[in-house]
């Protein structure tokens, strides 16, 4: 019965897709507060 509700499909069947990514830890505590205020959030 959960194959007519939900697909099941294996990681490698879902393509890459390019573009941003997130990075833990690319930037440090310190860095972000200087950015913030420049992104006006």
């Amino acid at each position: 019965m959960n194959a007519l509700f939900y697909p099941t499909i294996d990681p490698g069947e879902v393509p890459a897709i390019p573009g941003p990514r997130y990075l833990p830890g690319y930037v440090t505590e310190g860095e972000s507060q200087v950015y913030v205020p420049v992104a006006g959030l």
